[in-house]
């Protein structure tokens, strides 16, 4: 009898510490999700320039921390759906919700200690507009050489076909040739050409730009 109830004595301590240890387990889970939001709640708030810089309002952004704030403890891309969701019950616009969740996590993404910082904000934005300068000047290029014609001349082969292929070489030399335009042979993608005649081809200019062009391959006279 005494040893039954020892046994139950036992049984009863080992709960009561398992019931213990999975609500200190609990609490702590909580607690590290309360401190991870107090944290992403008292960042700051983006000076306006920032703002401005990416073009999103200041009401937009704060819809976009009090969404991520709430899913901080998910996932990032999880944290990336909510907050384009979130946006899109707003406005009821994909392009838009997607739009305006790149140019919130643009302002997340800046680092913190620039947000209030005259010499690295300075030092940001000069890097923010050497990239702008570099995209006008890829738009700029896609617009001029886009729906362009070349030609490029040929040897031909016994059968009357093409003597080897038309290289990115040398449409790359054409285009310099006919526009002025240096383009990098490796930004050119074409088609393998076996035969005279015109065929379209890319220019690739980097962050989704591209030209399309036409070559004509003619035999040499």
């Amino acid at each position: 009898m005494k040893g039954f109830q020892l046994m139950e004595k036992r049984r009863s301590v080992t709960t009561a510490r398992l019931a213990l240890a999975a609500f200190v387990f609990l609490f702590s889970l909580l607690a590290v999700g309360a401190v991870v939001r107090a944290e992403a709640s008292q960042q700051g708030d983006p000076p306006q320039g920032l703002l401005d810089k990416y073009r999103i309002s200041r009401e937009d952004f704060e819809i976009g921390r009090k969404v991520q704030i709430r899913a901080y403890n998910n996932s990032e891309l999880a944290q990336i759906k909510r907050v384009q969701f979130e946006f899109w019950k707003k406005y009821h616009d994909h392009n838009k919700a997607n739009s305006l969740r790149k140019r919130y996590f643009e302002v997340v993404n800046t680092p913190y200690d620039t947000w209030n910082n005259p010499a690295a904000q300075a030092a940001a934005e000069s890097e923010a507009y050497r990239k702008k300068q570099e995209q006008e000047k890829k738009t700029e290029k896609m617009n001029f050489l886009d729906g362009k014609r070349i030609k490029v001349t040929a040897k031909a082969g016994p059968n009357g076909k093409l003597f080897g292929l038309v290289t990115p070489r040398e449409l790359s030399q054409a285009i310099e040739d006919t526009y002025g335009r240096k383009i990098d042979k490796k930004t050119i993608e074409v088609p393998e050409i076996k035969e005279f005649g015109t065929y379209g081809f890319k220019v690739n200019l980097g962050d989704n730009i591209t030209a399309n062009m036409t070559v004509e391959v003619v035999p040499e006279n």
